[in-house]
Order: C-alpha cells, then sequence, then structure tokens
C-alpha cells in the first residue's frame, strides 16, 4: 500500500530514545557500526549504474545521524511516484481520526464515481490505495506510450480497465481520482493535512518542499497525487526515518504503528 517511498535510512536499534534534532547531526559512519570504505564502494558502484544526477542527491541515515550525504542533497527535486507514499499516509491519518475506514466504499466521498459505470460503485479506499481499482480517467490512453502517462482528465470516469480486486495496475489516473477521495474525506487539501500532522512535527523545512495541485475542485484544492510532491533529499529523509520507526518521532507517535504496519507490509 504504501508506494514509492525509498531506502534512505537504516538501523539496527531502536530510534526511540535518539534525539532527532532540527537538522541531522552528522556522524562518522564507523560510530554508527558501517565501513566507511564498503559504502564508498557501494555508492562508487552506484554512481555508474545511475542516471545524470548519480549520487548527488543521496542521503544515509543509520540510528538517526546522517553518515553520508552527496553535493546536491539541498537540491528540490520532484519526487514523482514517491508522492504516492504522501497520498496513503493521508490516507492512515484520516483512518486513525475514525473519519473513515479502509473497507468503505470510495462512492461514498466521491459522487464522480457513482452512475457511470457499475464497477466503481464497488471500488474501496483499499482498491485505490493498493492500485488494484481499475479505474480509468477519460482522455487517457491506458498501456500506451503517451510521454503523459495518463489521461489530462482523470477526474472524468472511463470505461473501467478491470473490475475492482482482480488485477493490479501502476496507473496515475487512479491514484489522481484516489487523492480527489481522500482530500474529500479530509476536506482540506492533502498538503494542508500532510504539513500539520507530519511534515511540521518531524522537522521538515517548510521552505524545502511543496505540493503541486490541480487547483479547486468542488471548493477545495486538490493536490497532484500522482507524483506532484516536490522536496529536498534531506528533508525526504526525515519521512523516511518516521516510517522505519513505526511512525514515532521524538518518542511522539505521529502516524498509528497500525497505519505503518499496513502500509509496508505485502499485500
Amino acid at each position: 500500500m504504501l508506494l514509492g517511498i525509498l531506502a534512505l535510512s537504516c538501523q539496527d536499534k531502536e530510534q526511540e530514545g535518539i534525539k532527532v534534532l532540527k537538522d541531522w547531526e552528522e556522524r562518522t559512519p564507523e560510530s554508527q557500526g558501517v565501513d566507511s570504505k564498503k559504502l564508498d564502494e557501494a555508492f562508487k558502484f552506484l554512481e555508474k549504474e545511475s542516471g545524470a544526477d548519480g549520487i548527488k542527491e543521496v542521503v544515509v541515515i543509520r540510528n538517526g545521524y546522517m553518515i553520508w550525504k552527496g553535493s546536491r542533497i539541498d537540491s528540490l527535486h520532484r519526487l514523482f511516484s514517491i508522492t504516492k507514499a504522501f497520498t496513503s499516509t493521508c490516507l492512515g491519518l484520516l483512518i486513525d481520526d475514525g473519519k473513515c475506514k479502509i473497507g468503505d466504499f470510495a462512492k461514498d466521498y466521491e459522487p464522480r464515481l457513482r452512475g457511470t459505470y457499475p464497477e466503481y460503485e464497488k471500488i474501496t479506499l483499499r482498491h485505490f490505495a493498493t492500485m488494484t481499482s481499475g479505474y480509468d480517467g477519460k482522455g487517457g490512453s491506458y498501456g500506451s506510450q503517451d510521454p503523459y502517462d495518463g489521461s489530462r482528465t482523470p477526474f472524468i470516469p472511463a470505461k473501467p480497465v478491470f473490475a475492482p480486486g482482480t488485477e493490479y495496475s501502476y496507473w496515475d489516473d487512479a491514484m489522481c481520482m484516489f487523492g480527489l477521495v481522500v482530500t474529500k474525506i479530509a476536506k482540506t487539501s492533502l498538503y494542508n493535512l500532510f504539513k500539520k500532522r507530519v511534515a511540521d512535527p518531524i522537522g521538515i523545512n517548510p521552505d524545502k518542499w511543496y505540493w503541486a495541485n490541480f487547483g479547486e475542485i468542488d471548493g477545495v484544492t486538490v493536490n497532484k497525487a500522482d507524483g506532484g510532491i516536490h522536496m529536498t533529499a534531506r528533508e525526504l529523509a526525515r519521512f523516511g526515518l518516521l516510517f522505519l520507526n513505526k511512525g514515532k518521532w521524538n518518542g511522539k507517535q505521529v502516524v498509528s504503528e497500525e497505519w505503518i504496519h499496513e502500509a509496508t507490509k505485502v499485500q
């Protein structure tokens, strides 16, 4: 369910008790039980196998400390599909608050899913979160080589690709509709929800991230759930460490441990 989150944190002891400062405290790899020579060897290999950015935007956090960093970890970067992890986390917050359940029908929150195709009335929040909804947007071309990778009108339902829960499809139209549904449940933008409940509490610099949006739909700003997050590697590492520590930050439960387990298990 947690889609696109990257592995930039690693630890072998409990994070609880380690206070993560406003800025990362840097330590040597050896101080955290890591062989710096082997780490350098690993990154030399990664650099040869990577794209143009190489390892410039890589951060390694070990036991709450920064033990390795590239030269451009403060470069604002579009995270593309890692955005899906932010979107599903917003759903987790709403479930934690009792505002919805994972098995709820999406149509109960978004009327666009009613009265078009009967399959769409059977889509649950779990289907959307696990990319098994079969939803498609009008104007797109599922499975094509269109560089846009989806519909330019993802909120207008088109013929289903498959019945909900019968197949898996990594498809942006469905994620966009999922974002709209979660926004309707939250009654505020996903940016506002995530900033207040997660980003600010774990110390993500508000000047080092933003969430692009489609503008207002039905009176509320709808963020781009398919790939709208822009953030630096330095700040993104905090999100990774939050999940690694089962939703807890400096002793405070920011996201429930139950949701972290649900979001990271094999579906």
